[in-house]
């Protein structure tokens, strides 16, 4: 039986980043013999380690410690902190290659992320565009397991001793097995975790058609400042938007994370789903406030850009101080399902809230 490692939070960000590093040492490997996929390689490389809050895959990490309601030992698996990490940065993946598309001019038209030019405009859009869509391939390959790791060049040197040489061949025998009944344990997580993260995926397409039929933000200034039943459609319609945007991967995020803490099954996991969603809301709108009252400097991009392109804004439906009400009152529902405010997934919630005060 494997024994399951216990690994400090503190160093979640750094652990992210080495896997996220080691599935671009990956990607450069595979490209490196194809001259014109070079390219693709490095935008994908800049896209996705350029910083950024890691708060999706984090979250899936403090799922992983501490679901709140274990089931039965008889209808849960063994955690495996494999599957979690590697949930882990599957997720950070499809976020990058989510936010290369929707900066697009076709979509919202952006400048900067990160504090940095987007990746159509430092690589060119077609290069961005094939780099997302290897993203999200490499991202599913990364959530089975099954994205060859980069190995450093050993050097060829003499090997001496027939003894030495037979210990080598048993040992290597012997972690081959082990990795063979690791990988056997488990292939129904990983494969619970790659239908949630297709589920994100559909859910995000969603909220993104809906994001690009959304009337601007000049319709919504009447509904907002007149009243009527018009308000509530509104406040909705942009609800929508922001559940599918954001909140599928934040919910696919802390379900991937139960899962690979031994949930049997997605539906052993609605705890977490409950979670994500409201966290992921939550999420969206502060952000909807941070870009009507912050700066560049604050939020790495273009300030008041949602606002002055017409996207969709709860700011536009609620105002600065009713969002900020939202935002309280989803961070509180996450705290709730995620176990309470001074759990890991509860301090999310309270950091989220507070930063919109």
């Amino acid at each position: 039986m494997t024994r399951v490692r216990v690994q400090d939070p503190a160093d979640d960000r750094a652990r992210i980043e080495r896997r996220l590093g080691h599935v671009c040492a990956s990607l450069r490997v595979l490209c490196r013999d194809r001259p014109t996929s070079t390219a693709v390689a490095s935008a994908i490389r800049y896209a996705l380690l350029s910083g950024g809050k890691r708060i999706r895959p984090a979250v899936c990490l403090a799922a992983f410690r501490s679901p709140p309601t274990p089931a039965a030992p008889s209808t849960r698996r063994r955690p495996s902190w494999s599957v979690a990490v590697d949930a882990a940065a599957a997720v950070e993946m499809l976020h990058a290659a989510s936010l290369i598309l929707d900066d697009l001019p076709c979509m919202d038209d952006a400048l900067l992320r990160r504090a940095r030019p987007c990746t159509h405009l430092a690589f060119g859009e077609p290069t961005a565009i094939v780099a997302a869509d290897l993203m999200v391939l490499s991202a599913f390959q990364v959530a089975i397991g099954e994205l060859p790791r980069a190995r450093k060049a050993r050097r060829e040197g003499r090997r001496k001793g027939r003894r030495r040489r037979r210990r080598r061949r048993k040992a290597k025998a012997k972690r081959r097995r082990e990795r063979r009944a690791r990988r056997a344990a488990e292939r129904a997580p990983r494969h619970a975790v790659l239908a949630e993260l297709l589920a994100a995926c559909e859910g995000m397409s969603h909220g993104q058609m809906l994001d690009l039929m959304f009337p601007s933000s000049d319709h919504l200034g009447p509904l907002r400042t007149g009243g009527g039943e018009g308000v509530p459609a509104a406040r909705e319609a942009v609800l929508s938007v922001h559940l599918g945007k954001t909140g599928a991967l934040f919910e696919a995020a802390a379900v991937a994370g139960a899962l690979a803490a031994g949930a049997a099954s997605r539906g052993a996991a609605a705890w977490a789903r409950e979670y994500g969603r409201a966290l992921g809301l939550a999420f969206q709108i502060a952000d909807d406030v941070l870009d009507t009252t912050e700066t560049c400097a604050t939020t790495g991009k273009t300030g008041g850009h949602d606002v002055a392109s017409g996207k969709p804004s709860f700011v536009a439906v609620a105002g600065v101080a009713g969002s900020r009400e939202e935002v309280r009152r989803l961070t509180a529902r996450a705290a709730a399902a995620g176990g309470g405010e001074g759990t890991p997934l509860g301090r999310f919630a309270a950091m989220v809230r507070d930063q919109v005060g």
